[in-house]
């Protein structure tokens, strides 16, 4: 004959489920800390959001990175200036499709570090043969970049990697949302074995105080 588990059994294996994801939580912290703990030849710490700090790219990086998303635009940025007053530009941000639509180009990333532009998902995903300056060292030929620019988003490699990209963000979010709704039912049911261990206690309070209040009246 089974036998149900107690309540005290069943908060002490709400315990190590909480255990258990606060390990993963500090594993998650870890690689964050890792990253950004990093420190440049001048000692200076790095910033993980910058690609031209990307040097080695493992998948507990790439995971983070996604989760994270790409560094965040100022509104107004005053870009380097080189000869023939030549810069980067934010309107470069924004693809114009042929009818007239506006799409952002959230893949594209400027680094105020080194001055370059860079593709966030093939820093990220490339492969070997991926030799574009966008997924290596970055690219900074202001006077081509609106070339440069259109002839890489059409390449076979960037369609690939944004694929890569795109297919890790379902899945981490996909992975966040299950979390989250396992970790709402163990709230759910460690809120009930306390009550259950509250109503009890009250209970015995109340025959432990009638059996003492009896006696005394003998």
């Amino acid at each position: 004959m089974e036998h149900e588990d107690s309540p005290d059994k069943e908060d002490e294996n709400f315990v190590n489920e909480e255990v258990i994801h606060d390990l993963n939580e500090n594993d998650n912290a870890n690689v964050s800390n890792e990253n950004r703990n990093d420190l440049n030849e001048e000692g200076a710490l790095l910033d993980i959001y910058d690609p031209s700090n990307w040097n080695e790219v493992d998948q507990n990086f790439r995971d983070l990175m996604v989760e994270r998303g790409p560094l965040k635009r100022g509104e107004h940025v005053d870009y380097p200036r080189e000869g023939a007053n030549r810069h980067f530009a934010s309107t470069h941000y924004t693809w114009l499709l042929p009818n007239g639509e506006k799409q952002d180009r959230r893949w594209l990333v400027y680094s105020k570090v080194v001055d370059k532009i860079f593709c966030f998902c093939c820093k990220l995903f490339k492969e070997e043969r991926n030799i574009s300056q966008l997924a290596m060292e970055g690219f900074k030929d202001w006077r081509n970049v609106g070339k440069r620019i259109k002839s890489h988003e059409t390449s076979n490699d960037h369609i690939i990697c944004m694929s890569k990209w795109i297919e890790l963000e379902k899945r981490l979010d996909k992975n966040k949302t299950i979390d989250n709704s396992a970790q709402e039912q163990i709230t759910k049911k460690k809120e009930h074995w306390r009550a259950v261990r509250v109503a009890k206690d009250t209970c015995y309070s109340e025959k432990t105080y009638e059996r003492q209040f009896s006696i005394s009246w003998r």
